[in-house]
């Protein structure tokens, strides 16, 4: 079918779907949910960057911090595992654990990665045709302290390992408002209300459940969906509940929270007169203002622009992003204790996998406190003696630990094997 004909039967579909006969002459119906629409508002709960990269230009001093990489990256080789390495700000109070890949990435020579950073790291000295550094900053990191402090945070960082930071480009940015509203606003026909400058319209499903749409592709795109939805299902961020203040077990069956979400990208920046990061953080709503201009809902998108009418919803979409995100400190400890309670559902899992194994009847009545020799029998079977489990833990540590003090054991372990000392701070220097 050619565009003429498919854009044929989409004006048809949308005016069979917002009451209007072929030929254009409204009917007097107007669609179901119209009351409701012209009705809901809607509540912000919360509105903020949820994913931000940057391209960044690294001046370095010395080659010394490269050494560093070189070494762990030939660790994490020889080990088949990433291996931890940690930097320092003392006078910052900065610390951040990250784990070094055996690989690079996407024409760069380190990979870097933490549950707050992701950073693809040049070996070269100064900027060239490309960015020295691509970093990407997690949701986790910048509704925990916020975008300014988190840039600050990681180039800070960098800076006290020998790079010291010139041009900072935002490569890709997610914006988004949470709002709650009625569940029965929370429908497939919302869709048919969107005017956008995008003609790529899309929903989606999670089973046979409505979950969301998606308008645009590439440069710039928006995401609406139930963020409720996602977290139980997906993301497993229940600290958001806390960003919202709503208690996860009160949410009432006939709300929802729906995550309106825009995603742009370095051209559509370009565009916007947005080349650097601080041209956003200094002017955040302006970037809102232009996202929700792009796609509104209005009460009747086949009449002329000037006459359509934004619905009340959009309106407090529009008038939503606040600009300043703060920082909620408590987030880290949350989504650590989800972390912990999905490890252990799946230690128990195989643990009573184990039990069952050696358990020809019918399981008698058990005690958790006295399965400690399934433990030992089963680290037996695969030759895991302390040393063993002690390397393995080590690996693992830039992964799951935070503390500088946690790394002491891995710093005096490298000073034995005579390996290159990681970036440290002063004694008990934690952050």
């Amino acid at each position: 079918m050619n565009e003429k004909a498919e854009a044929g039967v989409a004006n048809m579909e949308m005016q069979e779907l917002s009451g209007a006969e072929p030929g254009g002459r409204s009917t007097n119906s107007p669609p179901s949910n119209w009351s409701l629409l012209q009705t809901e508002t809607g509540h912000v709960v919360g509105s903020g960057v949820d994913k931000l990269v940057l391209a960044v230009d690294l001046f370095w001093r010395s080659t010394e911090f490269f050494k560093v990489l070189d070494q762990l990256k030939k660790e994490a080789a020889e080990k088949e595992c990433p291996a931890p390495g940690v930097l320092h700000s003392p006078e910052h109070g900065f610390t951040w654990p990250f784990q070094v890949s055996s690989f690079g990435k996407d024409g760069y020579q380190w990979l870097l990665t933490s549950p707050e950073f992701a950073v693809k790291l040049g070996d070269w000295m100064q900027p060239g045709s490309r960015p020295s550094a691509m970093i990407e900053i997690s949701s986790e990191a910048l509704w925990m302290n916020g975008v300014v402090e988190s840039i600050d945070k990681i180039l800070t960082l960098l800076n006290h390992a020998g790079g010291h930071a010139g041009n900072t480009k935002v490569s890709r940015i997610d914006l988004c408002v949470d709002l709650l509203v009625q569940a029965t606003l929370w429908s497939p026909r919302l869709r048919d209300y969107a005017v956008t400058k995008s003609r790529r319209k899309s929903n989606h499903d999670v089973g046979r459940s409505f979950s969301g749409f998606e308008f645009g592709r590439g440069q710039i795109k928006c995401r609406m969906y139930d963020k409720v939805l996602e977290i139980v299902q997906k993301s497993k961020k229940t600290w958001f509940f806390d960003i919202w203040n709503i208690i996860q077990e009160e949410m009432p069956e006939e709300l929802r929270i729906i995550r309106i979400e825009f995603q742009l990208r370095r051209e559509a920046l370009k565009e916007l007169g947005l080349d650097s990061v601080w041209e956003f953080t200094n002017h955040p709503r302006n970037l809102w203002a232009y996202c929700v201009d792009w796609l509104k809902f209005t009460d009747d998108p086949t009449k002329d622009p000037r006459e359509q009418v934004i619905l009340p919803f959009w309106t407090t979409v529009q008038e939503g992003f606040y600009g300043g995100q703060c920082g909620h400190p408590l987030i880290r400890a949350k989504a650590v204790n989800v972390k912990k309670k999905q490890l252990a559902q799946q230690l128990m899992g195989q643990l009573t996998s184990l039990i069952v194994l050696d358990t020809d009847e019918y399981a008698p009545q058990l005690e958790v406190e006295k399965q400690a020799s399934v433990l030992n029998a089963s680290a037996a079977l695969i030759g895991m003696d302390d040393a063993v489990l002690s390397e393995r833990v080590r690996l693992k540590q830039g992964r799951y630990l935070r503390a500088v003090e946690k790394y002491k054991a891995a710093e005096l372990q490298r000073e034995k094997l005579g390996l290159p000392q990681l970036m440290s701070s002063k004694e008990g220097g934690a952050a």
